[in-house]
């Protein structure tokens, strides 16, 4: 338990964000980045883009498309139907 909160969304917009999201997770913890910080790093950011080629980060959502109707494929994804009026 922490009395201290994460922004997550922010861990995700590249290295700067990564490397301060894995400092501050780890020090929440009583532990420092040490020799293996910039590894850690690089597989954050490695992820980001590992999904993002993989999958084709969705670019239209609900928030970003209010009037598209979305149908849920067997893999969890969803893609664009049609739009409602």
């Amino acid at each position: 338990m922490s009395d201290d909160t994460i922004e997550v969304e922010s861990c995700w917009t590249g290295e700067a964000g990564a490397r301060k999201c894995l400092d501050q997770a780890l020090h929440l913890v009583g532990l420092n980045d040490g020799p293996l910080g910039d590894q850690g790093v690089e597989i954050m950011v490695g992820e980001k883009q590992k999904i993002a080629k993989e999958h084709k980060l969705a670019t239209k959502s609900c928030s970003t498309d209010h009037t598209a109707i979305f149908k849920r494929l067997a893999d969890e994804n969803v893609e664009i139907v049609g739009h409602g009026i």
